[in-house]
């Protein structure tokens, strides 16, 4: 993929409309993408995207979970950060929804640009603000506007990241977008000011193609910012501290669903009984008779490799594991998950027995084992989470990797937002490739009229992956 074209949204779906159709209608003639991340509620975004999805190869990622119980505005930078980290394109083109371009081949002549000068910044040669919304009803109304002159319209600053391209490999190496800038404003001046520092400060302009920056509300009135001059000034502070460092985000994962909001999406699931388990809240995969055949296989191979000490990530509700350890040799089991009230169920039912609330996608503090057993998790993960869950593994201080596959190679892996599905993945194809297992035991499952009697638990050893993971 050449470029990755970046729309957060938020609450704006009459003008993302528009924003599609302006970039479905755009002279592109490369490969391209579309990330769409709506960082507000539930509302017609997805539907819009699902409009869009072929004409304009355009793929929705929810990224508002933190607005479950009330609307909280943040900086855009957010939703940025994880279409940076998700995109597949060489190029990265940062927009969003509320501009509008005034010529066709603007797009193709940003990338012809990037591609001669791949360590620049490339803009449009001019752009116009809207700030009363009288230009942008006309446009919505689908009027063509001839006279920018007698329009009521203000010069935008294209020099900030409003419709910005740049190399994707250059927004890695300066961490993305600082995620401690959490209050309003200045986000932009930010990354602006640190590009310049890490020497890519030289602008290109596509001559003769402009842009409009539509009206989307009164700046100073966002949905969901309150105290608002105490967060300005909190970012402020910010920006003047961090002015001299180029690099951000250091020693920590950025540009993922954070703990908090996928810890409330399967809190939420558990809460629900969403896996739809008749005996155990982690899902039909956990109830007695669907592992009936999968107990003494287990048991089996950890004895066969002398296997003493287990992590369960994500370790669930512990409905059938007891079993297991009572036929095996394993002395120290760590039970890991992301449900905090599953892990005080746990440890009220089982004392004794080691249970933590950890995120396994953004914390691979596992401790030492034999091995790291990983049912039924990667499943229910994005692409980009499932291979942090792979990496945060190999840099741990356990010898085995053992998650569920489907082995059926006629399977199509699927992406999706972090727990908001169940898609049986077969981790040796992409967007994995992991290499042929050691061992793959079926699960012998033979529930929903056999459509998954290729679910299996494979084995890896750590040593045979080392060149076969992507971690960027």
């Amino acid at each position: 993929m050449e470029l990755t074209i970046i729309m957060p949204s938020f609450k704006r779906p009459e003008l993302l409309k528009h924003g599609l159709e302006c970039i479905k209608n755009q002279s592109i003639s490369v490969d391209y993408e579309v990330l769409v991340l709506n960082d507000g509620i539930k509302d017609d975004t997805e539907a819009i995207c699902k409009e869009y999805e072929k004409s304009a190869n355009v793929r929705y990622i929810f990224t508002g979970q933190r607005n479950n119980t009330e609307l909280i505005y943040r900086c855009p930078s957010f939703a940025l950060n994880i279409g940076i980290k998700q995109g597949t394109g060489k190029f990265v083109l940062l927009t969003s929804p509320e501009i509008h371009y005034l010529s066709s081949g603007c797009i193709n002549n940003m990338i012809s640009l990037a591609t001669i000068h791949p360590n620049d910044l490339v803009i449009p040669e001019f752009g116009w603000d809207d700030q009363k919304g009288i230009t942008t009803q006309r446009i919505l109304a689908g009027d063509q506007i001839k006279n920018m002159q007698l329009e009521p319209l203000m010069e935008l600053n294209v020099e900030f990241p409003f419709c910005l391209m740049l190399k994707r490999q250059v927004l890695l190496d300066i961490g993305g977008y600082d995620e401690d800038f959490t209050g309003y404003c200045y986000d932009d001046a930010d990354i602006i000011s640190r590009l310049h520092q890490n020497n890519n400060g030289t602008y290109h302009r596509a001559q003769g193609h402009n842009i409009i920056h539509l009206f989307h509300g009164v700046r100073s009135r966002r949905d969901g910012l309150t105290d608002r001059n105490g967060k300005l000034n909190y970012n402020r502070k910010l920006f003047n501290e961090r002015k001299t460092q180029a690099r951000r985000n250091v020693n920590r994962e950025w540009g993922v669903l954070q703990m908090k909001e996928r810890e409330n999406i399967f809190t939420k699931t558990y809460e629900e009984n969403g896996f739809k388990g008749r005996a155990s809240k982690s899902g039909t995969g956990s109830d007695l008779e669907n592992v009936q055949d999968l107990i003494p296989r287990l048991a089996e191979f950890f004895n066969a490799n002398n296997i003493k000490s287990l992590v369960d990530a994500p370790c669930g509700d512990f409905n059938w594991m007891p079993n297991v350890l009572k036929m095996s040799g394993i002395k120290e089991y760590r039970g890991y998950d992301i449900v905090p009230q599953l892990i005080e169920d746990n440890k009220k039912n089982f004392p004794g027995i080691h249970f933590e609330q950890k995120d396994i996608v953004i914390d691979g503090q596992f401790g030492k084992a034999d091995i790291l057993f990983c049912r039924d998790c990667l499943v229910h993960l994005s692409y980009a989470s499932a291979k942090k869950v792979i990496q945060n593994f190999f840099y741990s201080d356990i010898k085995y990797f053992m998650a569920t596959t489907f082995t059926n190679d006629d399977r199509a892996n699927a992406d999706f937002e972090d727990g908001t599905n169940w898609v049986p993945m077969n981790l040796m194809k992409a967007p994995f490739f992991l290499p042929e297992p050691l061992v793959i035991i079926n699960e012998g499952y033979t529930g929903n009229d056999g459509d998954f009697a290729d679910k299996s638990l494979a084995v890896w050893e750590k040593t045979d992956l080392i060149n076969h993971i992507s971690f960027t």
